[in-house]
């Protein structure tokens, strides 16, 4: 895709020999995702241009940009296709959080975000780009699609000044209050504003009559969008003080995220901070959703295509209230050992004593309408168990549920008869102790106890109806080895892992989607999956989260 840049000057991503890389990490971190170059960034000296209009077409009330260049379908789009720099030093380092895109990504991400993306027929019907595509086009035509700007001239109003990088942030205005703020990216400054002037009046009758205004401030290779022009100025004046780029808590975050992607996304810790604010003394609010909010320290994520699959991951502050319940070892080695043909999985693994935590956790929960004490007693009298004592012992050394290849979902909800199940439960640890557990509980079921008996293997205990999947599960196979797992499942020490093999549920899926509206169209959309795997890690006070979809080759 052309840059649309003027001859003079140079291409994205390179840097006047004079000046230093903007945003750079100190030498001791790692390079977060983003970093501007002199054509992604506030040219110096570049004396500051500034208007103001309605709210229709690239401009919505309270300074959003929405339906004129990046509405709707269109704005789904352009986040699913992008990558690279993005406009990090246009905002200032105070920025509540932000989510940047980039329409014309390096060469490698845009190949494997289109080649993944053009096997869904929903997007390549819905939008339809190749990589020679000009995706600035592309959204621009999707939005007068749906009658909006429809005077517009691509080629006159827009192709002459837009940029490939845009971010919708949030940041506080004078009294404090978060307001939405928009940072485009310009090629031409004079033709920004005749553009953005064509914009605004596309939409000033409608605006005329609701009252509301918005005003924008072009500053060398951007352009700020905010509710007021006073808005914008301020966010750009700020920005050329002290730049979000620069700022230590978002270099910490999105380099915690890995390789830059195709979108970046970032909430500082100030954002908890004003959600705190803004909800006051609710009583809606459970003391432990409060105290993570006034523990948060920040968060990233990043999303990126490789290999075929769509990856999101995630970086954040650990929550205090998971201390001593989650992570205390990894569960990927039980989850990799369930047998290869696998359909459906999930894992994981608890702190030694996080039955305390979770009971400490349950009664921030339940605030004054019932006690952790009163629903422990009731738990206690239905099983037989002693909380938490019993229950550390079945999950002491890690909890996988696994689903084989067999389950038919259509069968399961209509059968009273679980015993051709192959779903399992299997626990490691001491297989004595497990199995004394299992037996106290299964004394409470009446009648058939087949849904509590067990298999054992060495220090594998596996329940579950099915005797003989139970038998497979316990003798263990090579999941981790598969294809279809190590494609989304990171090779990674995690304390939860969730694996869905798609293909292994199409034809239930099938069945079940079978004459409702539009059943052809959803399974044409995921049979284009493989996969998808999710994996979780602690390190430290950083809490990291890996989703990954795969698709087929």
């Amino acid at each position: 895709m052309s840059s649309n840049l003027p001859p003079s000057q140079p291409p994205y991503g390179s840097q006047p020999p004079s000046q230093p890389p903007f945003g750079s990490q100190p030498p001791q971190g790692p390079p977060a995702p983003e970093l501007l170059d002199a054509q992604g960034g506030t040219a110096l000296g570049a004396p500051p241009r500034s208007g103001s209009g309605g709210r229709k077409g690239l401009l919505i009330g309270g300074g959003v940009v929405a339906r004129a260049l990046v509405g709707g379908g269109a704005w789904a789009a352009m986040s699913f296709v992008s990558t690279g720099a993005q406009p990090a030093e246009a905002l200032p380092a105070s920025t509540l959080g932000y989510v940047s895109v980039d329409l014309d990504p390096s060469g490698g991400q845009k190949i494997e975000a289109l080649q993944t993306l053009n096997k869904f027929p929903k997007f390549q019907d819905s939008v339809g780009v190749d990589s020679d595509d000009d995706l600035r086009q592309r959204i621009f035509d999707l939005v007068q699609e749906d009658d909006t700007c429809t005077d517009l001239d691509f080629a006159q109003d827009v192709d002459p000044w837009l940029g490939n990088r845009a971010a919708v942030a949030a940041v506080e205005d004078a009294d404090g209050a978060p307001q939405p703020v928009v940072v485009i990216q310009v090629t031409d400054a004079d033709a920004a504003e005749a553009g953005l002037e064509a914009i605004k009046a596309c939409g000033a009758d409608e605006d005329a009559a609701s009252g509301e205004d918005t005003g924008w401030v072009v500053e060398g290779d951007w352009a700020v969008v905010a509710p007021t022009e006073e808005l914008a100025r301020s966010v750009s004046d700020d920005a050329a003080e002290a730049h979000l780029a620069d700022d230590a808590t978002y270099q910490k975050w999105t380099g915690e995220t890995g390789a830059a992607g195709v979108m970046t996304m970032y909430a500082a810790p100030a954002a908890a901070a004003s959600a705190l604010e803004e909800l006051g003394d609710s009583e809606g609010l459970p003391d432990q959703a409060r105290r993570q909010l006034e523990d948060f320290k920040g968060f990233a994520a990043t999303v990126r295509f490789t290999d075929g699959s769509l990856e999101l991951e995630a970086a954040g502050s650990a929550p205090a209230d998971a201390a001593g319940v989650l992570g205390g070892s990894s569960v990927s080695e039980q989850v990799a050992t369930l047998p290869d043909d696998t359909a459906a999985a999930f894992g994981i693994s608890l702190d030694e004593g996080w039955g305390d935590g979770a009971l400490d956790q349950l009664a921030g929960a339940l605030g004054a309408e019932m006690s952790a004490e009163d629903l422990v007693a009731e738990f206690e009298t239905a099983t037989g168990l002693s909380v938490p004592a019993d229950i550390e012992v079945l999950t002491s050394g890690g909890v996988v549920v696994a689903v084989g290849p067999g389950l038919d979902v259509e069968e399961l909800a209509n059968s009273a008869d679980p015993s051709q199940v192959p779903v399992a439960l299997k626990l490691s640890g001491d297989a004595d102790a497990i199995n004394e557990v299992v037996a106290t509980l299964a004394a409470q079921v009446p009648g058939e106890a087949d849904v509590v008996e067990s298999t054992t293997e060495g220090d594998t205990v596996v329940l579950g109806p099915d005797a003989a999947y139970r038998a497979e599960v316990a003798a263990g196979g090579n999941l981790g080895d598969t294809e279809d797992f190590s494609r989304v499942v990171p090779d990674a020490e995690s304390p939860v892992v969730c694996y869905l093999n798609v293909n292994a549920f199409e034809s239930s899926l099938e069945t079940v989607l079978a004459g409702s509206e539009g059943a052809e169209q959803v399974q044409a959309n995921i049979e284009p999956l493989s996969s998808i795997g999710i994996s979780t890690s602690n390190e430290g006070d950083v809490s990291r989260f890996v989703l990954r979809v795969g698709t087929d080759d």
